[in-house]
């Protein structure tokens, strides 16, 4: 008997101002402590800039020892019953991430 792997699956939908719409999706290995980078696909390729000269690619999560998501520079999100959901407005653009706990 295999132990079962636990694996998040990540959907990304932003939407321009002008009704553009990009999707993305993504399995990563959900291990704790570890951070992942997710495929070169909008809108996970986009780069934001913070304040100033500060940047943040969307490219990377990082998968807390406690168990929570750390996405969008340092927002924490907890999975409950293996889900979350975020929603963050990065300029005029919408996008929508959520967050599913698989095993297989």
């Amino acid at each position: 008997m295999t132990d079962k792997k636990q694996m998040l699956h990540i959907k990304a939908t932003s939407t321009s101002p002008d009704g553009t719409v990009h999707k993305a999706e993504a399995t990563v290995p959900y291990i704790k402590g570890t951070m992942v980078h997710l495929p070169d696909e909008y809108p996970f390729s986009r780069n934001v800039m913070l304040d100033g000269d500060t940047g943040y690619s969307m490219r990377t999560l990082n998968i807390e020892q406690n168990g929570k998501i750390e996405y969008f520079w340092s927002d924490y999100y907890e999975l409950e019953d293996g889900k979350a959901h975020a929603e963050k407005e990065i300029g005029a653009e919408k996008i929508v991430i959520d967050f599913t706990l698989t095993e297989i």
